[in-house]
């Protein structure tokens, strides 16, 4: 992953509502309630954030039913680490398990 600061690297798994609702913001994307952010992460298949050493950056999600069918819900890159490799790593990661499923 390419590298703008310390340390960038990704976490599966482990999306917070208020990490969840700062990358939306920062995106500018519709405002959620803590309570539909909750919702939405609990019915993810997968989670991936980015970070730069311990500031998320970034983070992308996949939903579905977990047997046949999944897509990629968000995929966010706060603007400040756009154009640097960060969203083909997350989505990288989330076509892996996208494609695991369909087999």
């Amino acid at each position: 992953m390419a590298k703008k600061g310390k340390t960038m690297y990704l976490k599966d798994n482990e999306l917070d509502v208020k990490t969840y609702l700062e990358l939306r913001t920062a995106v500018s994307w519709r405002s959620l309630t803590k309570e539909q952010a909750a919702a939405a992460i609990k019915g993810s298949l997968l989670t991936v954030v980015a970070y730069d050493g311990d500031k998320p950056i970034g983070m992308g999600r996949i939903v579905g039913d977990g047997a046949v069918i999944c897509y990629i819900q968000d995929l966010i890159v706060i603007p400040e680490y756009q154009g640097q490799g960060i969203g083909r790593e997350m989505l990288s990661r989330l076509m892996d398990k996208a494609l695991s499923v369909a087999d």
